[in-house]
C-alpha cells in the first residue's frame, strides 16, 4: 500500500498508529486480515498459482476449425434473434400444459376429499343401520 487515502481509511477502522506503521513496511507474501476476529491479524498468504494475474483470461487462440467457427457463429445468431411464431407458439403450449396440469392436479385432490367424505358418511350410516336395523 502507498496511498496515504488507504492509511487514512486504516486509522478510521480503528487501527493503532504501531499497526499502520507496520503495514507501511510489511513484506511481500504477508498482508493484514480486518474484520475476520476481534482484532486485526497479520497473515502469510502464499504466491498466486494463476497465470493471468487474477484478471479473467481473454481466449489468445481462433477457433480451430471452420465447422466449429460455423456452430459458435450460428449459436450466437440463435441467441440474438427474436423468436419465431413456432417458438412463441410452443411457449404458449408449454404454458397451457402447465396449466392444465396444475388444474387436473387440483381436480385430483378435491375428487379425493370427496371420496374419503363420502366414505366417512357411508361408514357412520352403516354403523347406523347395523345397530338400528
Amino acid at each position: 500500500m502507498v496511498d496515504p487515502a488507504d492509511f487514512s481509511w486504516l486509522r478510521e477502522s480503528g487501527l493503532k498508529a504501531e499497526q499502520v506503521a507496520r503495514v507501511k513496511k510489511l513484506p511481500q507474501g504477508m498482508a493484514l486480515a480486518i474484520g475476520v476476529g476481534d482484532e486485526p491479524e497479520f497473515i502469510k498468504v502464499r504466491p498466486r498459482n494463476c497465470t493471468h494475474g487474477g484478471s479473467t483470461p481473454i481466449a489468445k487462440t481462433p477457433v480451430e476449425t471452420p465447422e466449429l467457427a460455423e456452430a459458435v457463429s450460428d449459436l450466437a445468431n440463435f441467441i440474438k434473434a427474436a423468436p419465431t411464431p413456432e417458438i412463441e407458439a410452443q411457449r404458449e403450449t408449454m404454458i397451457s400444459t402447465k396449466r392444465l396440469s396444475e388444474w387436473s392436479r387440483q381436480l385430483l385432490e378435491r375428487g379425493l376429499k370427496a371420496y374419503e367424505k363420502a366414505e366417512m358418511i357411508h361408514l357412520k350410516l352403516s354403523k347406523k343401520c347395523t345397530n338400528s336395523c
